[in-house]
Order: C-alpha cells, then sequence, then structure tokens
C-alpha cells in the first residue's frame, strides 16, 4: 500500500523532539506502517509554529503547495491529520482520484476563542468546522469524546472509527535509570493557557510546606512560557519549579521515568498520550477530571483526578500519592496493566485496516 500522510508538523531525525500528542501520534504510526508499506510524509515544515496571527501567513503559502504536490509513487489513499491540513490534504486526493481519511485528534469548537487570538479563532473554528464536513472516506477520531463531537456536526456514526493513541510500551516499561534523588512531579505538554501549568505551580507551591523538598519539572514550549517564569520568579520557585523546554523524545522518556508522578491539568485533550506514556514506565498520574482521561484511564485506573482548576485538590491529590506508599505501588501496577492495550504497533494495524476498508469502498 502507498500512503501518503499529510502532516502540519512532522518530527524527524535520529532522536526527534515530538511537541504533543499529535506529532507523537503521526511519528509512531508512521513508523510501524513503513515496515510493511510505503509511506511518504508530506509537512508544512520539520518544527513548530506558534498559533498567531502572523503564523497564518507562513501556514497558508505551505497549504498552498501541498494542494500542488507531486508525490514520490502515486498513493492508494491520502490521510490529514488536523485542522491546517484538511482541505489541502482533501483538495488533493480530489486532484489526483484518491480517497481521503480525516485523522481527527480532537474538536476545539469554543475553546477557540477561549484561549487564540481573534483572527485565529476566528480562522481556526471556521476551517475546524468546514474541514471535518467535507466528505471524507472515513474518519478516525481518537476517543469516543472526539467521535461524539463529530457526531454532532452530523457525520454519520458508520463512517467514524475510534483508534487511539498510543506508546512503545515494551521500551518504556524496560527503560532501567535511577528516579530523582526529590520527591518528582514532572508534566509535559504544550504551554497554552487551557493546559493550566500555572494550576500545577500553585499546587507545588503549597505542597513545600508538607513536602519540603519536591520539585517539578516542565517539558515544553509555548505561549504562556513568559507567564509561567513570571509566576515562578513570583512564588519564588526557582530551585523548585523547572522549565525545561522542547527535548528529545528519548531525554522525556527518561526524565518521565525518573519523576515519581504525572500531572496534566489540562482543560482539553482529545486523548492525552503522555499520561498514557507515564502509565507504561510506571508513574502514576494526577490529571484534571475531564472526559478524555476518564475514558483512557477506566475512570481513574494508574492515577488519581482531581477537580479542574481546584488548585488544593490538585494539591492533596499529589500529597497522597506521595505518602501513601501502599496507594502508589497499586496505581503503579494498574497503570501498566492499561498501557498495554495502547501499543503503537497495535494502533497502525488498526489504523493500516481502517485505510484498507477505505481504499476497497472508493474502488468499489
Amino acid at each position: 500500500m502507498n500512503i501518503l500522510l499529510v502532516n502540519e508538523f512532522y518530527p524527524d531525525g535520529a532522536q526527534p523532539t515530538i511537541v504533543g500528542g499529535v506529532q507523537a501520534r503521526n511519528y509512531f504510526v508512521a513508523k510501524y506502517l513503513s515496515e510493511k508499506h510505503n509511506v511518504e510524509v508530506v509537512s508544512l515544515n520539520r518544527g513548530s509554529i506558534a498559533a498567531t496571527t502572523l503564523s497564518m501567513f507562513p501556514r497558508l503559502a505551505s497549504l498552498i503547495r501541498i494542494i500542488l504536490i507531486k508525490p514520490k509513487k502515486r498513493p492508494d489513499l491520502i490521510e490529514a491529520s488536523n485542522v491546517t491540513t484538511y482541505f489541502p490534504a482533501f483538495l488533493l486526493a480530489k486532484r489526483l482520484g484518491l480517497p481521503a481519511v480525516a485523522w481527527v485528534p480532537d474538536v476545539l469548537g469554543k475553546y477557540w476563542t477561549d484561549y487564540f487570538p481573534l483572527p485565529v479563532a476566528i480562522a481556526g473554528r471556521v476551517m475546524e468546522v468546514t474541514g471535518l464536513k467535507l466528505p471524507w472516506n472515513h474518519w478516525i477520531a481518537m476517543s469516543q469524546v472526539t467521535q461524539k463531537k463529530l457526531i454532532a456536526l452530523g457525520i454519520p456514526p458508520e463512517r467514524i472509527t475510534v483508534i487511539y493513541g498510543g506508546v512503545e510500551y515494551g521500551k518504556l516499561k524496560a527503560l532501567n535509570v535511577k528516579k530523582f534523588l526529590r520527591p518528582t512531579v514532572c508534566t509535559i505538554a504544550r504551554l497554552l493557557p487551557y493546559k493550566r501549568i500555572a494550576d500545577l505551580i500553585e499546587a507545588i507551591a503549597i505542597l513545600k510546606r508538607k513536602i519540603p523538598g519536591i520539585q517539578c519539572l516542565i517539558i515544553g514550549e509555548g505561549p504562556e512560557g513568559k507567564n509561567l517564569k513570571s509566576q515562578i520568579t513570583n512564588r519564588k520557585l526557582a530551585k523548585d519549579v523547572k522549565l525545561l523546554g522542547n527535548l528529545p523524545y528519548p531525554d522525556v522518556t527518561k526524565t518521565l521515568h525518573r519523576s515519581h508522578l504525572f500531572c496534566l491539568p489540562s482543560l482539553v485533550e482529545g486523548f492525552g498520550i503522555a499520561t498514557v506514556e507515564a502509565l507504561a514506565t510506571g508513574v502514576p498520574y494526577v490529571n484534571a477530571r475531564i472526559p478524555a482521561t476518564e475514558e483512557i484511564t477506566g475512570n481513574g485506573k494508574g492515577g488519581l483526578l482531581f477537580l479542574p482548576q481546584e488548585i488544593r485538590d490538585l494539591a492533596e491529590k499529589l500529597n497522597i500519592l506521595f505518602t501513601n506508599q501502599t496507594l502508589y505501588n497499586q496505581k503503579k501496577k494498574e497503570g501498566q496493566l492499561l498501557a498495554k492495550r495502547f501499543d503503537w504497533a497495535i494502533i497502525a494495524r488498526e489504523t493500516e485496516q481502517v485505510y484498507t476498508e477505505a481504499i476497497r469502498n472508493f474502488k468499489s
């Protein structure tokens, strides 16, 4: 099978820097599909562009380039992987007379206007709704939560398949690194307002009174970085909370494995790959109780859930896992059992099946 994957950003290199769940899914699905199929990846660029008003212009230029591209081999199918790629990938598929699949990590809806500059929010919401309503041959949703959002847009349920994100389970479980000497909370996220990383920093400030040696490691970059730096300074947490920026993927997994807890306070997630990575490495989580996290964790297996934006509840749940070794060990075992179902090899096979069916239906 010849597969053309159209991505906004695609991590590259022997030790790629993977920013977010969308990039992780694109990278690992391409990697595992390439073992059996010819996979060509077309992306807007190899790095990342912040979602600002000015960023709309380079994105537009890249989209036009994708529509006119000549693939190295004629594809059997084209997949688009997010809002900015839906239109160019669909038009390219129509130009070449090929079936097209939309992979959908999430549907942001009203969150566009809540968390992005107005021009970006308007463009994003319009592209999201109109792009998802194009007559795709099939849609792949990253979770049942995302599937429900697609159905609410009027997309036929029988043409949507839920395929979760994944992890390299065997490799993550087999990591052998020493834990940090200090009690450590790790978070992995783009630094965007709805990720609520500021809530985690406030919780660390509270916990310092009970756990003096606690530290928090924040992996990721984004527009909230400056605000978080100011918060860390104002709360006198420079020695306890560290912004590590984006790291090569092997360094991300090692840092996570060396930590004692993972935390994702985010209000919006289509899936939450970093949470599953924590499960696979045997690191219990404390996450905001949102639908996607409840879904993938079976309502709290492998960790604890706190009320979104409730900082004291977050601090309390972190404290419980730091101080209750029996519960900690129980959550660690739960998490590793749960993570087995999310192996990338399984995810790639499920994706392959959707592609094969889409091609068959297109030809019939």
